[in-house]
């Protein structure tokens, strides 16, 4: 798969995404599909290949069994299972504030680390990149990211056909002027896929 067709599906800016999870199905893991809202087609599948026995065991007892359990979820391209990116986090049940959120890119190279910031009033976290770029602070506040002061994405339900028909989970959108093929833009969408682990 090319740089340019994963950067073409990261540079989206409205996804639909879905837990495949179903309800005649034992959850033993993370299952998530995102759809792009105009083709309809399925981008990407988000699923945990690599977690261990007792994660799983905790995934299907669920509820506060579940809470705050280590992840390893990786995003890929349906037909050729090739990663797009990697997020993943160590167990926060025994630790102040919690391990730090890892997010790696297609080529499993580590992109940096989202740690939540301790003593805050509301949810913020700070993106260290590995190798370069800006250290970004990150608020999430009534569904809204903001980047500094500035809104770069937001969750939301969204009316239309489609997305009641498929009983979308929520639409994730990114602002335009958000910069293509940049790393913010794999941080936003790596906080989508992993917000039910990472907002709590």
């Amino acid at each position: 798969m090319s740089e340019k067709t994963i950067w073409d599906i990261l540079n989206r800016n409205l996804l639909f995404v879905k837990n495949a999870v179903k309800n005649s199905e034992a959850k033993t893991a993370d299952k998530l599909d995102v759809y792009d809202p105009e083709s309809r087609q399925i981008l990407l599948e988000c699923r945990e290949p690599d977690i261990g026995a007792l994660t799983k065991i905790a995934r299907l007892c669920g509820g506060r069994h579940d809470t705050g359990t280590s992840f390893n979820l990786v995003a890929s391209i349906p037909d050729s299972k090739e990663q797009v990116l990697r997020i993943e986090r160590g167990n926060a049940t025994l630790t102040f504030g919690g391990p730090a959120v890892k997010i790696s890119d297609h080529w499993d190279s580590l992109l940096g680390k989202l740690k939540k910031k301790k003593l805050t009033l509301r949810m913020k976290f700070t993106f260290v990149p590995e190798k370069q770029g800006e250290t970004l602070v990150l608020q999430i506040k009534g569904g809204e990211i903001l980047c500094g002061d500035k809104k770069v994405a937001r969750f939301l339900k969204w009316n239309s056909d489609f997305f009641r028909e498929k009983q979308f989970n929520y639409a994730f959108s990114i602002n335009q002027e958000v910069p293509a093929n940049s790393q913010i833009r794999q941080v936003l969408l790596a906080i989508a896929f992993a917000q039910h682990r990472i907002i709590i």
